[in-house]
């Protein structure tokens, strides 16, 4: 969550002029909306998706098995985990390469499209990490 309030500062000093107080109210949707908030959701519906339909069965109700179960904390431990290269990749790679990224023309564009098909694609690839060990 400090990573993400240093990066919204940096994007503040940046591109806003509104004063600190704007500031703070970006900084605390930030962290409250797009980490935490956003976390949370993806999390819930991680936690119930998994355990719905990516559960073993146990045939015959065998003795030795254990009911197996994703735990809601884990789950949002999944959104953390994938949320990280994530936040490198939309934060500090575009946030860096904004001064290019913002330029007129198609090169900037689909740079800055890829840029998000990339972390998108690896960030559902994390969680799929995440969820199949």
């Amino acid at each position: 969550a400090i990573f993400v309030a240093v990066a919204a500062l940096m994007y503040c000093a940046a591109y806003d002029a509104n004063g600190r107080g704007h500031a703070a109210r970006v900084v605390t949707r930030c962290v409250l909306g797009d980490y935490l908030g956003f976390g949370c959701a993806y999390a819930t519906i991680g936690w119930y998706l998994a355990n719905k339909y990516l559960r073993a069965k146990t045939i015959g109700g065998h003795a030795h098995a254990v009911e197996q179960k994703v735990e809601w904390l884990y789950a949002f431990d999944v959104h953390c985990n994938a949320f990280a290269p994530t936040y490198v990749l939309l934060y500090l790679v575009q946030g860096l390469a904004s001064p290019l990224l913002a330029r007129q023309g198609y090169v900037a564009a689909i740079a800055s499209c890829l840029l998000y098909a990339v972390a998108l694609v690896y960030h559902n690839y994390c969680v799929f990490v995440g969820y199949n060990s």
